[in-house]
């Protein structure tokens, strides 16, 4: 389980405020059997979207 520090969202990925600074995360929407779906706000553009990171299968 990766863990950036910076927040209690970290589940599998770094949070995406640290990988990406153009994307400021709100929280998590969904968590399921494939993946988790993040809110998170485009900083150039002020545009909400929601980000989806599968889970790595082995």
């Amino acid at each position: 389980m990766d863990d950036c520090g910076t927040c209690d969202r970290c589940i599998h990925r770094p949070c995406i405020a640290e990988s990406n600074r153009e994307y400021e995360e709100h929280g998590v929407i969904g968590k399921g059997a494939y993946g988790i779906v993040y809110l998170v706000t485009h900083v150039p553009s002020n545009k909400q979207v929601l980000f989806f990171f599968p889970m790595n299968f082995r």
